[in-house]
């Protein structure tokens, strides 16, 4: 291969590359439902979103009570979002974490809701130290009507991508692999070759890692609502850090290729294909 074909082959060898590692981060963190759903939670369970579903709860039960509100709005807020923290709200939040996966993957159109069910006694319990009257009105109202926790109008539909993305990484990932060992096996010096070709990976990995928070913002940018954006930019967060460990790995390999090209440059290594001979 003469140097131009050996950079070419790098070139399209990190498109390929960059290509079969967000494949493989959908493929495995959003299109994998049980993986999906463990991120979510992880994501719908962190300080910020409980904090913001709390307030949002007490905010939508407590809006015709402002003197309520300002008594025992703070403790009601700190109290749900510690519940919301604990095993007993893990059916709601697997359920929210089914329906964001079938709306991300599929035509269905619902409201994704919380049921929070679990925690009428104990919002209850609150409500009847501050105000005996409103009890039955609040129980009615948590019992009857879910939050909405996001609409999915303002989710994105990833339908098409779950279907083709699963079987995009492992052939990108085989091309990649292929025109890097081409390139560094078949070039006129394998040393420089190598220093290319870690180059070329650890800045794939680099820009790719610099994508982040632009994929957060993209994800939050529609999403009308305060605690919606918040809760999903937590569970984005969550999904993204695989992405970020990927990402991280690529540069780790690019370096020690790098490294190991220097090496050999260093030693005299040079790799002559056309006498058919290496020396040192």
């Amino acid at each position: 291969m003469s140097k131009r074909s050996v950079v070419l082959a790098i070139v399209a060898g990190c498109i390929l590359l960059a290509a079969a590692n967000i494949s493989l981060w959908a493929t495995h963190s959003v299109f994998n439902a049980e993986r999906f759903g463990i991120l979510v939670a992880e994501g719908l369970q962190s300080d910020r979103a409980t904090q913001a579903i709390a307030s949002e709860v007490v905010d939508h039960l407590l809006a015709e009570h402002p003197a309520v509100r300002g008594v025992a709005g703070a403790v009601a807020e700190d109290m749900l979002a510690a519940l919301l923290q604990r095993p007993l709200i893990t059916p709601a939040i697997e359920a929210v974490a089914a329906g964001a996966n079938l709306v991300l993957t599929t035509d269905i159109t619902d409201i994704i809701p919380l049921e929070l069910q679990e925690i009428i006694p104990f919002v209850v319990g609150v409500v009847y130290a501050i105000d005996p009257d409103l009890v039955d009105q609040i129980s009615a109202e948590l019992s009857s009507s879910p939050l909405a926790l996001l609409n999915p109008n303002e989710l994105p539909n990833l339908r098409t991508a779950s279907r083709v993305l699963p079987w995009l990484w492992p052939l990108a990932g085989l091309g990649a692999v292929g025109l890097f060992v081409a390139a560094i096996r078949y070039g006129p010096d394998r040393a420089n070759s190598m220093i290319w070709t870690g180059t070329g990976i650890a800045i794939t990995g680099g820009l790719m890692l610099l994508f982040v928070p632009a994929i957060r913002s993209a994800s939050t940018g529609a999403i009308t609502t305060s605690m919606g954006r918040i809760v999903v930019g937590e569970v984005v967060d969550a999904l993204l850090r695989s992405y970020a460990i990927q990402d991280v790995l690529l540069i780790v390999v690019g370096i020690a290729l790098y490294i190991e090209g220097r090496r050999r440059l260093t030693n005299g290594e040079v790799i002559s294909l056309d006498q058919g001979e290496t020396t040192v």
